[in-house]
């Protein structure tokens, strides 16, 4: 018990400390603990505090304005159940948040993050928009959730196996990391199950391709 109250304490005092002196560290927090979302290390490490809670939240909208800007002006391919709606996505970014002279919008985009309330959830390998499209969202449905309830993960049940084959899941290069990784650890363990005649790993590492 005293242990586990000790551990706790010191990412808490931690985040804290460096989320007061830059709020930008945010990010930087949620990698550092390994947290699936802002929004975790935000509720766990920041504290109740409502102007770092503001802060965070402008945080998360600028981080969503950024991929909004990525997707408007193609920064980047994007692979995942969620590439089927990033043409038309595209098309109404452009036509609401770009203006005469081709410039993005910054305010706009703000206003328009608030409006739908966007909130993108990102992990090692892709980022979610349950937000955008709760009728999709594989987890919610596993969990039997309702739509209003389903404008997030479950993060109970997602795992990366489910959410490649989810309409939510945008795979783009910032998480390329993790699928060479992948990549070349199922070919590692393919070529030692072949060696070893391992059925069992072989047949778990085609599926994982």
């Amino acid at each position: 018990g005293s242990v586990q109250i000790v551990w706790r304490s010191v990412p808490n005092w931690l985040a804290f400390s460096i989320f007061r002196t830059n709020p930008t560290m945010l990010k930087a927090l949620s990698e550092h603990f390994k947290h699936v979302s802002d929004a975790i290390t935000s509720k766990y490490y920041i504290g109740n505090d409502p102007a770092f809670l503001a802060s965070c939240d402008d945080a998360q909208t600028m981080a969503a304005v950024q991929v909004l800007r990525s997707i408007t002006f193609k920064g980047a391919p994007v692979v995942g159940g969620f590439s089927r709606y990033v043409d038309e996505l595209r098309k109404e970014l452009t036509l609401h948040l770009v203006d005469e002279q081709s410039q993005f919008e910054e305010q706009l985009a703000l206003r328009y993050v608030a409006e739908e309330e966007l909130v993108l959830w990102n992990t090692d390998y892709g980022r979610c928009w349950s937000s955008q499209l709760p009728t999709k969202s594989l987890c919610n449905q596993r969990a039997g959730a309702s739509v209003l309830a389903s404008t997030s993960p479950n993060l109970a049940i997602a795992h990366v196996e489910l959410c490649v084959g989810c309409s939510c899941l945008e795979i783009s290069t910032e998480h390329a990391a993790y699928w060479i990784e992948r990549r070349d650890q199922n070919a590692l363990l393919a070529k030692e199950a072949k060696r070893a005649n391992d059925q069992t790993t072989l047949a778990i590492v085609q599926r994982r391709q």
